[in-house]
């Protein structure tokens, strides 16, 4: 997304450089399954499962109370886990299955941990399925889209 001044030359190349990227996405032996929101390939799964947690956290910030606060602390989680994620599959000595366990061991688990358990008592056992599907069914890695998402929509 760009403002309304960007030259629309460079816009369409970006456009056709994040739809390469989709092209380019390749998971447990599929390829070409993917597009791209704000510069992450995402399978059609992940989208699905950001846009039912886009209308739930969307519904929380504007029915229930929850702050905007929350979002930020989402991006900030996902930023962790993709920082420590791409040092540790940088080194050479781990094999990507090493990489995937001590990741899921770093301060981002328990920093998810603590903000969730930190949020309204009626939430909480929605806020336990987020933290599980985050953790268990590997979908940290679209934290970061998600929480864009939701910003951008609630402004």
């Amino acid at each position: 997304m760009h403002h309304e001044k960007f030259p629309l030359y460079q816009a369409a190349h970006s456009a056709g450089d994040l739809q390469e990227a989709a092209k380019g996405w390749q998971r447990d032996g599929r390829a070409k399954d993917a597009m791209n929101l704000w510069g992450q390939p995402l399978e059609w799964e992940d989208v699905a499962w950001a846009r039912e947690w886009h209308d739930r956290i969307t519904d929380w910030l504007e029915r229930d109370g929850v702050r905007r606060a929350f979002v930020f602390k989402l991006a900030r989680i996902a930023s962790m886990h993709e920082r420590v994620s791409t040092k540790l599959s940088r080194r050479s000595d781990l094999t990507e299955e090493q990489v995937r366990r001590r990741v899921r061991h770093e301060r981002w688990l328990w920093t998810l941990v603590y903000y969730l358990a930190k949020e309204s008592e009626e939430l909480q056992p929605e806020l336990q399925r987020l933290r599980d599907e985050l953790v268990d069914r590997d979908r940290i890695r679209c934290l970061g889209t998600l929480a864009r998402w939701v910003e951008l929509s609630t402004r």
